[in-house]
């Protein structure tokens, strides 16, 4: 029985669409929808399934079924910060002013008020030193590949114009 309500899809489609955007393959799908199916050979079964599949009617029906499962599971930044201020109530009716003061704070971290910065310095707090490896000796740079535990002698040289 087809209905207006549903675009023309009986229920057999509406049942397969519902099994596949749950996470059922097409043939499992199509065993729910079509209980006689089980008694079929699986060459029929997956035939069936791939055309049911491909209407597309059940295709637009499956998207939107997942649409709907993806934004149902969907937490958002509005959700943490909510739930944070929930824990900060709580806390502060349960006169717990530590727990309070820590909710506060993650819910100004997730809000980004806090902005964490990093510095990175080098050797006494000065500037970090760094060379490329075309500034350095040919003593330099075997010195180098040596403290990384490669045999400079084991490298090639380059020769100018070559590819690799």
């Amino acid at each position: 029985m087809t209905t207006s309500r549903t675009g023309g899809m009986n229920q057999r489609m509406i049942a397969f669409a519902h099994a596949v955007a749950s996470g059922k393959t097409q043939t499992e799908a199509y065993r729910i929808a079509a209980p006689n199916a089980a008694k079929w050979k699986d060459s029929t079964v997956w035939a069936k399934a791939s055309r049911l599949a491909s209407d597309p009617r059940v295709e637009d029906l499956i998207a939107k079924l997942r649409e709907k499962a993806a934004q149902a599971t969907i937490f958002t930044l509005h959700d943490h910060l909510k739930n944070l201020h929930d824990i900060s109530i709580k806390a502060l009716a349960a006169k717990d002013f530590n727990a309070a003061a820590r909710a506060e704070e993650a819910r100004g971290r997730a809000a980004g008020f806090y902005v964490q910065r990093l510095e990175h310095t080098g050797k006494d707090g000065g500037p970090i030193e760094s060379k490329q490896t075309r500034d350095l000796t040919d003593d330099e740079l075997n010195d180098e590949l040596v403290r990384h535990g490669i045999d400079p002698d084991s490298i090639k040289p380059r020769t100018p114009g070559a590819t690799h």
